[in-house]
């Protein structure tokens, strides 16, 4: 028997068609003439995420053929009537022959046996039996999903099918290989294409994964009440939270680690099949009390490793508990973990218990650089020495990159090293995929075969992917996605010495190429993606436009094609602003900063890059899903300049006693103004940034104080309400102006109490989904508007400042939530009312300032941003001042003014 993961990989002409040489006897008629071979046994019954024929096998061996193959039960079968036969699942045929083999197999593996006249697929389970299948049909047909698309499912046609004799076992190297988020078309997460081929990943049981779940062995509900002491302390407070997003539990109480191990034992014992438990940190940090302190220590040396693993020796300590444990009541049972969050490298000062299988999170995208490379095999070689299981958790991300990000190669080097270096073979694999199905390409579909094996040829791959899909134009295509894979590492040197924007921390750093997630959400990753090189790749894509003859071939052209439209266009527009972007980070001051903004005006492409890819968002999910990439060189300068001038002059004259808006704005302009370079063409180009500069800086509203507070009931019907719109707003990464969206507000206040009335028109709002009180904690992904208030805060710590934010959403969903002193959960919505017409939904809030300590007696102003959401899940923001990064960052504020 042949066995290995997918070693047997080849061109679909050796299997599907009677090679030269070979006689007739020693291959399987599956169709030829007259013959037509019959389905015995049991067919696959699909479950999720598959939406597909019952019988995938009869139903694909038609496609292809235009042949119905019987298919009976194996009770109904006779042999002398029915000479040739596939036997599908457990038969008395797959028992005979591999009865033995099939109860020592583990259970990814699984068997497809051909003989001149039966064939045999059979797996361990009843989905692996699915599997061989799947196998049956890509092998020997060419049938696949070469992407999760109904473009990407190809079915050749074949009038005779004869297949080569042979057995194989196929067992995977890697025993976990689960996919996250895989964006397929009709499914917005993750799931699968209706009425095509599912890949060989498991989604019934997985054997080994890690993920954030301590949380959950101490919630809130069991434990909030009577045990405040087993929740993390924060900032000298217990916090009773059981969040994925907050502080893990105490793990230094005793009580906490006997609880964990009981529950962690009574799942095993429920689940007698389980090889492992996944015992992963959270995503939000750890316990500040000083019996957790006292455990932490150092971690490992690697030279030139910056990543903070000064949690390791804390976090293991903890876990070796646990791993003793189970291994004493349930020996062979893992607990698996993440290696994550300041936990990345192994402890140095305590061993790793054996039975702990850690997940390296970590990306390969960036092995584009030597250094980066090396640290990150430091790291997996210093685990490998410390463990004999190891699991691998690579952001695979598509989503919201400008440029298709294919690094197969580097993921093969890698997944091959981890393989080969592994003490007991016992490999996993998890995958946030996160696609973007038209930049990905093969990626992904390259990904599972390496899983399965990864010597495997990535070469060969991406050339059986091209032909498969391409068919005639294959020749281009091969070279256009061979190119988009070398543009990383040719344009690396692009990257050195570069400074980039961190959102949440809202400021620049160096460029640190060893962040687990890459150059995920960073703009600079359009270095290695230069307009000439851009153009380079579009001459290919017309290449294979001109080759192409088929219909189908020609959609599948422009499916990638379109979509590396996105990169072209966000290519050009970083560029254009190369200059603002060095001066930006070179402290320039705002009439320098002007200057170069106004020179890169006219270098830009007119297509604005966020709308471009809402519409092809819109069109189809697959091909993009967001949101876009941070074009934060721009307009980080576009709010610097606006704050510096303009901001200063609003500061000063409300420092001075002025509290008239005309008199306000006309100083913001004036100050604005007075940066722009003398002697400027004043392009139409040019002039549209002026004229949304001078927007941004007329960003002043009042808040007059009345005697007579509105009724909060939605219907707008007092006389206090000076209503106003200010147009454009902006979309919130780009800074670029959205002429469409209109918002008209209203404000006043009582001394305690802020009034704000909101009127949101929006044409499709008939289509849109509702929100409903119990949805509130999402309102946000619906149409909602988004307030954000806070007062100026000098010398505040970034990630200390306090915010506050309420959301109203149409259908009645509400939430509000703050930072800093304000603390995550404020309560100040005294009253809110959310209605609706045919044309607009509407919202009255009361907000008590006092709660906020944002009183009118205490603040002349407050600074204030609002965000429209039009739905799209999230990814539609408009906002009234821009925001680069994050809607909650202090800095993208214009200013609320309170009357006296």
């Amino acid at each position: 028997m042949k066995t290995g993961g997918g070693k047997r990989m080849r061109m679909m002409a050796l299997a599907l068609v009677l090679a030269a040489g070979v006689h007739a006897a020693e291959t399987f008629p599956l169709v030829d003439g007259e013959i037509a071979a019959v389905i015995v046994g049991d067919v696959l019954t699909p479950g999720w995420p598959y939406e597909g024929p019952k019988n995938l096998l009869q139903a694909y061996v038609e496609q292809s053929t235009g042949r119905r193959l019987e298919s009976v039960a194996e009770k109904d079968y006779d042999e002398t009537t029915m000479p040739y036969a596939i036997f599908v699942g457990r038969t008395s045929r797959a028992e005979q022959l591999f009865g033995e083999r099939l109860r020592t197999m583990s259970i990814d593996d699984y068997i497809v046996a051909v003989y001149p006249t039966f064939v045999v697929l059979v797996g361990a389970t009843a989905e692996t039996t699915a599997w061989a299948q799947y196998d049956f049909l890509r092998e020997y047909l060419g049938v696949d999903a070469y992407f999760p698309h109904r473009l990407g499912l190809v079915v050749p046609k074949h009038a005779t099918v004869r297949i080569p004799v042979e057995t194989r076992l196929e067992s995977p190297v890697y025993k976990n290989r689960g996919f996250w988020a895989f964006n397929a078309e009709g499914k917005a997460g993750r799931g699968w294409c209706a009425g095509t081929i599912p890949w060989r990943t498991p989604m019934q049981q997985r054997r080994f994964e890690a993920s954030h779940t301590i949380q959950t062995l101490i919630p809130v509900k069991e434990f909030g009440q009577t045990h405040p002491e087993y929740f993390p302390m924060v900032d000298g407070k217990r916090k009773i939270t059981d969040s994925g997003h907050e502080q893990a539990p105490c793990i230094a109480n005793p009580e906490v680690v006997t609880i964990i191990i009981a529950k962690v034992r009574q799942y095993f014992d429920q689940h007698p099949q389980a090889e492992s438990f996944s015992l992963g940190m959270t995503d939000g940090g750890f316990c500040e009390c000083p019996e957790c302190q006292a455990l932490d220590g150092p971690a490992i040396a690697i030279a030139g490793c910056t990543v903070d693993s000064s949690k390791s020796q804390r976090w293991y300590s903890f876990l070796n508990q646990v791993a003793v444990a189970i291994q004493q009541s349930h020996p062979g049972r893992i607990i698996t973990t993440l290696g994550y969050a300041r936990c990345d490298l192994p402890p140095r000062d305590i061993a790793v218990e054996r039975n702990i299988m850690p997940f390296l999170c970590a990306t390969r995208s960036t092995w584009f650089d030597p250094e980066v490379r090396r640290t990150y095999l430091e790291i997996t070689d210093a685990w490998l020495d410390r463990v004999d299981q190891i699991g691998v958790y690579e952001y695979f991300y598509g989503a919201s990159l400008a440029i298709p990000m294919l690094y197969s190669h580097d993921m093969a080097d890698y997944l091959r090293h981890v393989a080969g270096k592994s003490r007991s073979g016992q490999v996993a694999f998890f995958g946030e995929i996160n696609a973007s199905w038209g930049m990905d390409g093969p990626k992904v579909w390259i990904l599972e075969k390496l899983l399965w094996n990864p010597e495997a040829d990535v070469d060969a791959l991406t050339r059986r992917w091209c032909e498969a899909v391409f068919e005639e134009a294959a020749a281009p295509m091969i070279r256009y996605f061979q190119t988009l894979e070398r543009m990383r590492v040719n344009n690396a040197g692009r990257l050195s010495g570069i400074t980039q924007y961190i959102p949440w921390k809202g400021k620049a750093e160096p460029l640190d190429l060893q962040n687990k997630f890459g150059l995920w959400q960073k703009s600079c990753q359009l270095l290695l993606f230069p307009p000439e090189d851009v153009a380079h790749c579009q001459q290919l894509l017309s290449e294979a436009r001109a080759m192409a003859t088929q219909d189908i071939v020609r959609q599948r052209i422009e499916y990638f094609a379109s979509t590396f439209k996105l990169t072209e266009y966000a290519s050009k527009t970083y560029h254009a602003y190369t200059g603002l972007n060095e001066r930006q980070w070179n402290g320039a001051g705002p009439a320098e900063l002007m200057a170069a903004l106004l020179e890169g005006e006219d270098n830009l492409d007119p297509v604005d890059v966020l709308e471009f890819t809402q519409r092809m968002m819109a069109a189809d999910h697959t091909r993009f899903h967001g949101p876009t990439i941070l074009l934060d060189g721009c307009g980080l300068a576009v709010r610097k300049i606006v704050l510096e001038t303009a901001g200063k002059r609003i500061a000063d004259l409300l420092a001075e006693g002025v509290a008239d808006q005309e008199q306000l704005i006309a100083a913001a302009q004036q100050a604005l103004m007075a940066v722009v370079p003398p002697g400027v063409s004043r392009t139409e180009a040019q002039q549209r940034r002026l004229q949304s500069l001078r927007a941004m800086a007329s960003r002043i509203v009042m808040a007059p104080r009345t005697q007579n507070p509105p009724t909060i009931d939605g219907n707008f019907d007092e006389p206090i309400w000076q209503w106003v719109e200010q147009h454009p707003w902006f979309n919130w990464q780009s800074a670029v102006e959205d002429p469409h969206t209109r918002t008209s507000m209203a404000f006043a206040h009582d001394d305690r109490f802020l009034y704000v009335a909101v009127r949101c028109p929006q044409a499709d709002l008939a289509a849109q989904p509702r929100c409903l009180p119990k949805d509130g904690s999402r309102a946000f992904q619906y149409p909602s508007i988004e307030l954000f208030l806070n007062a100026d805060q000098p010398g505040v710590e970034r990630d200390k400042l306090a915010y506050y934010q309420a959301i109203p959403a149409f259908g009645g969903g509400f939430m509000e939530s703050g930072g800093g002193s304000i603390g995550d959960a404020p309560q100040a919505m005294a009253a809110h009312a959310i209605t609706e017409d045919a044309d607009a939904w509407q919202a009255e809030l009361k907000i008590d300032l006092r709660q906020l300590g944002l009183l009118p007696t205490d603040h002349r102003y407050l600074r204030i941003n609002l965000v429209r959401n039009l739905g799209s899940g999230g990814f539609s923001g408009r906002t009234w001042f821009p925001s680069p990064a994050a809607h909650k960052e202090p800095d993208s504020r214009g200013w609320l003014v309170f009357g006296q």
